[in-house]
């Protein structure tokens, strides 16, 4: 009998970044059966060092190394790497510098994105669930389908009917004019796929939305993509907001820098030239919807937090708490790489480049900050979006201080974990992005908009902690924050925008991203709308994977019937961005 120590240190390929309270295994590997002889886990630099006895294996194991990690499926650990090393061994071992990948950052690209090296189902160092697999297979299959017939067809309006009526073609069909009215137009403005956030005229009391790509490049290769920048201008009529008039200008397809075709400005009432107006402000907030509201805050927002987070968070509580709500967003957004920045991807249909598009986003990304953050305040009676939006952010900042309360003291105890993530999240932060405001406005809210905390670097997020170890009040406070933020933002911030887009999207006469299409470019656009919300899986309430905490179902269960009154179920809620 002897005891006999393996060593080694575990990092990432790329970057050389220790896996920290990574478990580990050691193997006495055989022709038939495989004996586990030893285990344990990485220190703060990734170094492990484990005993074995030889009384409990042959006295010259063949050695092999298994690293574990969280499994995507929520069911334990799984082997994220093995390495065997030499036959016979008679003594220690050190397998030295152990180099594996996954959870790395993309440093080719200018957004913080996982890398991966692939685009396909099993790119992510994460993975999609089985459930979730199949039905993006078989959903793409059949939208693909679709898709083929429709790209040949002669007009847009044959495309369109290659595809199943979206909510605003059923309603013309009930009602004809009833989703070109002004008051359906304001609905969909703060209610719908990209509600819109306005800044206030205090001098007279005018409230304002603007939407453009004037400050980026389009692609002048095409020459053919043409979109607005759109100016609205609203005005209180009682207690609701009503349009008063929308500015515009076309620029010119390809034009670097931009060149304009006559501005125009109309107003309600003018007839043709209002519903032009309003057509036009359709295809810019769709832009601006697709690429800041739903990808750019949605996915690459709560990507770049899950990277930090699976990165270093292995024994700290809040994986249970933060893990079900992340689990899906790397695999979605290694996938749909192609599909959202590649050169025949659904935003090559907008005008701007792909280089535009990650700037955009980049941009915007320096807004998006965890601290002092809170949904935005209700602007008239009939903004239920806003009510629905508080109600859940009160909702979640209960469900975090509940956990927090039963988990407090071994979260604490295992803050390291939480300092390294902060460190993460901070290094890899795109630049805090001061807003822009035309003179003489503010935001009528300040609860969604970012301020310059003075993080090191001038960058966009916030420290969580600057302690190691024994973090004060403010500390922990400030990682429940952040904790509800991600929640939100992978949860009901996605969900609207990605459930919302059909609605509005799906019909290409009501809005699209380009003044002009052609078939083939109008089948793309129904493909990935449709394909975002056939994809059904993964919900709160129904918790399929059984790993949300119940605190969380049973609240939502429990207050239903509000959401329900203001036409909103929470039962088709998604728990992750996994679409």
């Amino acid at each position: 009998m002897a005891i006999r120590k393996v060593k080694g240190t575990i990092v990432r390929i790329l970057d050389h970044s220790p896996l920290r309270d990574t478990p580990i295994e050691i193997w006495d590997r055989d022709l038939l059966l495989d004996d586990k002889i030893a285990s344990g886990l990485t220190d703060d630099d990734g170094v492990f060092e484990v005993q074995y006895d030889t009384l409990n294996t042959e006295n010259k194991p063949d050695l092999t190394l298994k690293v574990l990690r969280l499994s995507g499926s929520s069911e334990g650990y799984e082997v994220v790497y093995e390495e065997d090393g030499p036959r016979n061994v008679t003594s220690d071992f050190d397998f030295q510098l152990v180099e594996i990948a996954g959870w790395e950052y993309d440093d080719d690209n200018t957004i913080p994105l996982v890398y991966s090296p692939d685009a396909g189902f099993t790119s992510s160092p994460q993975n999609f669930v089985f459930a979730q697999t199949a039905k993006l297979g078989i959903q793409g299959f059949l939208l693909k389908r679709r898709q083929k017939k429709a790209a040949k067809q002669a007009t847009l309006a044959a495309a369109q009917n290659e595809f199943e009526p979206n909510k605003t073609i059923n309603m013309e069909k009930a009602n004809p004019g009833s989703t070109r009215t002004d008051g359906f137009f304001m609905n969909a403005l703060l209610n719908g796929f990209a509600p819109a956030h306005p800044t206030h005229n205090r001098d007279d009391d005018t409230y304002h939305v603007r939407y453009n790509i004037d400050d980026y490049l389009v692609d002048h290769k095409a020459n053919k993509h043409e979109a607005p920048s759109v100016h609205l201008t609203l005005e209180r009529s009682g207690s609701d907001l009503v349009p008063k008039s929308i500015e515009y200008q076309v620029r010119v397809a390809g034009s670097n820098p931009p060149k304009y075709k006559l501005a125009t400005t109309a107003t309600p009432g003018s007839g043709a030239a209002w519903e032009q107006a309003k057509f036009y402000f359709r295809i810019a907030e769709l832009i601006d919807g697709q690429v800041k509201g739903h990808l750019g805050r949605g996915h690459i927002n709560v990507g770049q937090y899950a990277i930090a987070f699976y990165r270093n968070i292995q024994k700290s509580p809040i994986m249970k708490l933060l893990h079900p709500h992340l689990k899906g967003v790397s695999a979605i957004n290694t996938l749909g790489k192609d599909i959202i920045f590649g050169a025949d991807g659904i935003l090559s249909l907008s005008p701007l480049t792909t280089d535009s598009l990650k700037q955009v986003m980049r941009d915007d990304l320096g807004q998006c900050d965890w601290k002092e953050w809170s949904p935005r305040k209700s602007l008239s009676p009939k903004h239920t979006y806003a009510e629905i939006q508080k109600r859940y952010w009160n909702h979640l900042v209960s469900h975090v201080d509940s956990f927090f309360q039963t988990h407090g003291p071994k979260i604490v105890r295992d803050w390291t974990e939480v300092f390294h993530m902060s460190e993460d999240l901070v290094d890899h932060s795109v630049p805090f992005v001061s807003p822009s405001l035309a003179t003489g406005e503010e935001w009528y809210d300040q609860n969604e908009i970012s301020s310059d905390h003075g993080t090191r670097g001038a960058k966009a997020i916030s420290l969580i902690t600057s302690s190691q170890t024994g973090p004060s009040t403010a500390e922990v406070d400030n990682l429940k924050q952040m904790c509800a933020y991600i929640i939100y933002h992978a949860t009901i911030w996605h969900d609207w925008r990605n459930d919302g887009q059909n609605d509005y999207a799906g019909e290409l006469e009501y809005a699209r991203l380009s003044i002009n299409y052609t078939p083939v470019e109008a089948a793309l656009q129904l493909l990935v709308v449709n394909l975002l919300v056939k994809v059904k899986h993964g919900y709160i309430t129904r918790n399929e994977e059984g790993d949300i905490p119940a605190g969380l179902v049973e609240r939502l269960r429990d207050d239903r019937n509000w959401f329900n009154n203001l036409d909103y179920d929470v039962r088709n809620l998604r728990s992750r961005i996994n679409i």
